[in-house]
């Protein structure tokens, strides 16, 4: 069996648990009223196409997305992983050309900003569901980026084998969540401080934790401006 074939057959299994897992849920209780926030901080007052994708890859929900905007999209459960697409657009209603295309991975609770740095760059972060618990939804891994020394981390997240499953930048205050990562197994996820809130600039930090699905890890410093990368459930 070919790595792109074990690769569908996980995301197969991933799928099939998830829909099981979902039904035992909405069979438990009654549903609670979830939603996922998205919020439009676009400086420039670009608009954005926004499309919900569940947990199966099926569209849920979409809608145009105004500057200075916030649209809660909901029935969205805590369990499953949920893609978050932002199609940056031409004009304002939406129409006109796709000059930047984003996404994000989510859980049923989170909060999501769009927002456009001083150097122009569009970022689309999850701000995590404001909960201490801030938990992970199924077959995730995450990063917290918790530095208030304004230092962004890029990440690298390696599968069972060591080989590089994801990578991304976490923007100070900013959560970021990889999905397919099946239980019960450990995933290595290295943390690279950088000099810059844009993962720009040398390393001030280099490390890394194993870490099992459904958890990640949080990055912190101290008074001392020492780093600290601890495990998040």
């Amino acid at each position: 069996m070919t790595d792109n074939q074990k690769g569908e057959t996980m995301k197969a299994l991933i799928t099939t648990l998830l829909i099981a897992l979902s039904a035992t849920a909405a069979n438990a209780a009654e549903p609670k009223p979830y939603g996922i926030d998205i919020t439009n901080k676009d400086s420039v007052g670009a608009s954005v196409w926004i499309t919900v994708y569940n947990f199966v890859g099926d569209i849920g929900d979409n809608a145009c997305l105004q500057p200075g905007q916030t649209i809660s999209f909901h029935d969205y459960m805590t369990g499953p992983a949920y893609t978050v697409r932002a199609e940056v657009k031409q004009n304002r209603d939406c129409s006109g050309a796709t000059y930047s295309d984003l996404s994000t991975v989510v859980g049923g609770n989170d909060k999501v900003e769009m927002s456009r740095s001083a150097t122009g760059t569009l970022w689309l972060e999850n701000k995590g569901d404001g909960t201490d618990k801030d938990a992970n939804p199924l077959t995730t891994v995450s990063m917290r980026n918790n530095d208030t020394s304004g230092h962004s981390a890029w990440v690298t997240i390696y599968n069972t084998v060591g080989r590089i499953g994801d990578s991304g930048c976490v923007r100070p205050g900013n959560k970021k969540m990889w999905k397919n990562y099946a239980p019960p197994f450990k995933y290595n996820v290295r943390v690279e401080v950088k000099q810059n809130e844009d993962c720009s600039g040398g390393n001030l930090e280099d490390t890394d934790m194993s870490v099992p699905s459904q958890s990640g890890v949080e990055l912190t410093v101290d008074g001392s401006g020492y780093f600290h990368l601890n495990q998040k459930k």
